[in-house]
């Protein structure tokens, strides 16, 4: 049987690390207003079954700073992590770790989940917001051996009106054949929010494999990460006051000029 290593914690923790892009991260302008989520989904993930094993963590990114949970099979505290967002290259994200093998009967990792929510909300009452949200994601794998064996990982965000926007997947069958990688281009949105506007995404991490046969195993890791990429402002010009007022007065006299005229005849 071929099994790739476990991932230590502190692997793990270093490719989320890289995985953000939060080492040039500096605070976007006050008048975006940003937050977001990332949860471990308990109800549709399944524990492991015969020798399979999974692994992983959620996270959140505020000002360049990590909070992490991790999760053993299906059991993490805290299951979500959730806050403001406050600098370009924060955002949320997840990673997963599984493998199994057939040798003592069927193994299989039935399902691990996690979501996603980001919201966005422009507070400049003259600003218009234009935004990059990207989507990075980092494999190891996944592979598939022997007579029955496959792993998948899928990631997919989209807008509140359920479109899908962005898109990773990986597919490694040894019965059916491999699938093509397949990533969205390019992979990250770019939007624009006028002054008062909002906008709202949900992510969804999908983890899955199994191997049915005595001489199969598979194995696999992805860390994916939904973060603000880049913020610029653009103000609308507005006419100063005292233009304004100047103007004003012209007219007033002009109409005050030709009250008088008509009110001499």
């Amino acid at each position: 049987m071929l099994r790739r290593p476990k991932l230590c914690a502190l692997a793990v923790t270093g490719l989320i690390a890289a995985s953000i892009h939060t080492s040039y991260a500096s605070p976007f302008t006050s008048s975006l207003s940003a937050t977001a989520s990332s949860s471990f989904d308990l109800i549709n993930s399944l524990a492991p079954i015969g020798t399979a094993q999974q692994s992983g963590s959620i996270f959140h990114t505020a000002g360049g700073v990590i909070t992490s949970s991790v999760f053993n099979g299906v059991s993490i505290t805290p299951g979500s992590i959730n806050g403001g967002l406050t600098d370009v290259g924060d955002g949320v994200g997840m990673s997963i770790d599984a493998n199994g093998s057939g040798q003592s009967g069927v193994s299989e990792n039935g399902g691990i989940f996690g979501d996603w929510q980001m919201s966005l909300q422009n507070t400049s009452a003259v600003d218009t917001l234009f935004i990059r949200l990207a989507l990075h994601v980092v494999y190891d794998g996944p592979a598939a051996f022997g007579q029955d064996a496959f792993m998948l990982f899928d990631v997919s965000i989209q807008d509140s009106g359920l479109n899908e926007l962005l898109f990773s997947h990986r597919l490694a069958d040894s019965l059916n054949g491999d699938n093509p990688p397949g990533d969205s281009n390019p992979g990250h949105i770019d939007i624009s929010l006028l002054p008062g506007q909002s906008a709202s995404y949900t992510g969804v991490v999908r983890a899955r494999g199994g191997a049915f046969a005595f001489d199969s195993s598979y194995n696999g890791f992805m860390n994916a990460s939904f973060s603000i990429e880049s913020v610029r402002t653009s103000r609308r010009n507005i006419p100063e006051p005292f233009p304004l007022l100047l103007i004003g007065t012209g007219l007033l006299s002009i109409a005050w000029q030709r009250s008088k005229s008509s009110f001499s005849k």
